[in-house]
């Protein structure tokens, strides 16, 4: 709770011409970005260029896991959407075995962002974030939630609405 900004939403709505989305219905998608290292590859899929809001989990910023890419903002700006990204960790390692292998064991993390998304054609209005209690991400002890010891975070689990 005492971390700033921890519950700041990070919106952008100066990329889609669109101020509101008309229409009867809207073609709604979500997925597990994983760190969000495919985002240019899931980009050219024809479901997702064709979604008027793609509700993404797991997407980095500034993690040498990920290129150090703010991966929200290269995947809005590819697909032409607008976006609201909120953090729910900050990492303070660099992730758990498999992560690490994206990365030379040289390279920190610049930011260690890691969060939730979603993007969409319209105008993004009251984003906000709902925050799950907070659980045993801080225990000291290996367990399957800290990758056995090798993830250490602040934050904890969450929503983002808007």
């Amino acid at each position: 709770d005492g971390l700033v900004g921890l519950d700041h939403v990070d919106v952008d709505n100066s990329i889609s011409p669109h101020k509101e989305c008309k229409g009867s219905s809207l073609k709604i998608i979500e997925f597990n970005a994983e760190r969000g290292r495919w985002w240019l590859e899931v980009s050219t899929l024809d479901e997702v260029r064709q979604a008027d809001v793609i509700i993404l989990n797991e997407m980095d910023i500034g993690m040498a896991r990920s290129d150090q890419q703010h991966t929200v903002r290269q995947m809005a700006y590819f697909l032409g959407m607008n976006y609201a990204w909120g953090l729910e960790f900050l990492e303070l390692t660099r992730g758990d075995e498999s992560d690490r292998v994206f990365a030379p064991e040289h390279l920190p993390n610049f930011h260690g962002l890691h969060g939730n998304a979603f993007l969409t054609r319209c105008e993004i209005s009251d984003a906000a974030i709902f925050r799950d209690k907070i659980g045993g991400y801080f225990s000291d002890k290996p367990s399957f939630v800290t990758a056995n010891g090798l993830e250490k975070r602040l934050g904890g689990r969450m929503g983002l609405f808007g």
